[in-house]
């Protein structure tokens, strides 16, 4: 590392930066007040984060380790995602909207004030900075009335009943698509099959990106899938990066998520076990011997949690 006192994806001061394993590649374990919380080697930091072609790349980083909830390791795959376009940049609607849901999110009440926090807070709506942070309050507050500032120290900010309105007017996400979010691998079109089956009993209809039809980049597709969806259901086995991602997404729009993973996945000794920070989660474990039993366990979770589907028979 460059500098081993700056986050390697903001450059700021990080709350904690901790060597978790040793060799030529060393990782850290950072904890940035902006950032979030992530794992990351020096080899990534030093050739490919610090390079003059990404630097202007780094904040759609930051915005994938705010907004998950955990610990997000930023591996090849997710940084190759950033730099293909798979991630890409908000629409300056999305960004009026999460800075919007930031502040609604962060109040017990209606009147509350919140602190502006634009140093800490950018990364959740996609910013490229602090400053496009409070550009967006600035135009929540004087053009859309959706936000106040604190009369007397400017430093706090409430969001109005004409924002709360907003909020709860907006289109949500109904109707009876289960999205699923896995890897994709052969060896796995067993579990995606019971996957699918748990889905259809709870009345709902299973989709998959790669058996949809779409134009233009894949991730824009899967996230605006995602946004139509009733619910996900993320199955880890092989710890995808990209699962963790669409996971994330889902639950920073309030979309209901139900995590799966291989039964042995949750133990410390095996190379792919889930990270800690959802280990705690209500997973659903499944054994590749008993899929049947996944597809019942999945429908018992889903009506449960949402009730029999419109497909219902």
């Amino acid at each position: 590392m460059t500098n081993s006192n700056q986050c390697p994806l903001c450059d700021g001061t990080p709350g904690s930066l901790n060597r978790v394993a040793g060799g030529e590649n060393i990782i850290y374990h950072v904890v940035c007040p902006t950032c979030g919380r992530f794992e990351v080697s020096t080899g990534l930091i030093d050739l490919e984060l610090r390079r003059s072609d990404f630097a202007g790349k780094r904040h759609l980083l930051s915005a994938v380790t705010k907004s998950q909830p955990g610990l997000t390791v930023v591996d090849l795959d997710l940084i190759q995602r950033v730099r293909e376009g798979q991630i890409a940049e908000k629409t300056v609607e999305e960004k009026l909207d999460l800075v919007l849901q930031t502040y609604a999110g962060k109040s017990k009440e209606i009147g509350e004030y919140c602190v502006l926090d634009p140093a800490g807070n950018y990364p959740l709506a996609w910013c490229r900075s602090g400053g496009e942070w409070r550009a967006i309050v600035d135009a929540l507050a004087s053009e859309f009335g959706y936000l106040i500032y604190h009369a007397a120290s400017g430093k706090s900010v409430q969001v109005t009943v004409k924002g709360w309105k907003w909020l709860a007017d907006r289109p949500k996400a109904k109707g009876d698509i289960g999205f699923i979010a896995m890897a994709f691998h052969r060896s796995l079109d067993p579990v995606k099959k019971a996957i699918e089956q748990g889905i259809r009993l709870a009345g709902y209809a299973p989709l998959r990106i790669d058996e949809d039809e779409y134009n233009g980049g894949i991730m824009d597709k899967i996230l605006a899938r995602i946004r139509e969806s009733r619910f996900v259901v993320a199955d880890f086995k092989l710890n995808r990066g990209g699962v963790y991602y669409e996971a994330g997404f889902a639950e920073g729009l309030g979309t209901e998520v139900f995590y799966l993973c291989e039964d042995s996945q949750v133990s410390k000794d095996v190379e792919d076990r889930v990270h800690f920070d959802i280990a705690h989660l209500n997973l659903i474990a499944w054994n590749s011997e008993d899929l049947p039993g996944l597809s019942q366990k999945l429908e018992n979770r889903i009506v449960r949690v949402l009730g029999k589907g419109p497909r219902s028979q």
